[in-house]
């Protein structure tokens, strides 16, 4: 890609990642991880996980796990200065329950938003995924959607992104987007 003389452009490869899927049983499962660091290395780490994830999608028996699965799964992978932070959502299209996991939420900004003027941080059940092999993570149990209700998960590679001068978006503007944009329709 050829870029106009004089142009700003800053490219910070890393290891964010965000994904989906329709599960057998109609449920809409969705992931997003951020491995720690930045490059071609947490890339890769946001590669395999992404691929443990989705194969361990149609395997989970219940959230607990299936976060221990994947756990595993990434500590017998990865080196002991890598981890990635990590959250999935089941999200059953006919009743409006929702299952949130989070592997720590360190370098991730989470929430639900509830009509406009709720704002409700989820927990983590437990560490990042692959720090230590067999860590056990807490249930927080089913969730239930009502009619307005938003859930919103991003990495810190979202609202640390900077502008050309150097202005990062910042945690404050992604909920005050979040709020201008909550009537607009999702094909928008």
């Amino acid at each position: 890609m050829r870029l106009p003389a004089g142009t700003n452009l800053r490219i910070r490869p890393g290891g964010d990642y965000f994904d989906w899927q329709t599960l057998p049983d109609g449920k809409l499962a969705i992931s997003l991880g951020d491995a720690t660091g930045h490059g071609i290395g947490p890339a890769l780490v946001s590669a395999l996980c992404r691929a443990y994830v989705r194969a361990s999608f149609r395997l989970r028996a219940n959230t607990i796990t299936f976060l221990e699965r994947l756990n595993s799964l990434l500590a017998a992978d990865l080196s002991s200065n890598r981890f990635v932070t990590f959250a999935a959502l089941f999200l059953n299209p006919e009743t409006s329950e929702v299952e949130v996991m989070l592997g720590r939420v360190m370098g991730q900004y989470s929430g639900i938003v509830t009509q406009l003027t709720s704002w409700k941080h989820l927990e983590a059940q437990g560490i990042p995924l692959g720090m230590i092999s067999g860590m056990t993570y807490e249930n927080s149990g089913p969730k239930y959607l009502d009619s307005g209700d938003m859930i919103v998960v991003v990495t810190d590679g979202f609202y640390e992104w900077e502008n050309p001068e150097g202005e990062e978006f910042g945690i404050a503007r992604l909920e005050e987007t979040i709020r201008q944009a909550r009537n607009c329709s999702a094909k928008r």
